[in-house]
């Protein structure tokens, strides 16, 4: 594959609050990716 981004197993930690839990993303050349969060969440 011709992947911008991957990532494998991603974990975000702020102190002891989990943003992020284990998390698998693969971005190919060409694609459009958009991360959706709450109102207010960034």
């Amino acid at each position: 594959m011709d992947w911008v981004i991957k990532l494998e197993n991603v974990t975000v930690k702020d102190r002891d609050k989990t943003i992020i839990e284990n998390i698998t993303l693969e971005v190919e050349r060409g694609e459009w990716v958009g991360v959706i969060g709450p109102n207010g969440a960034g």
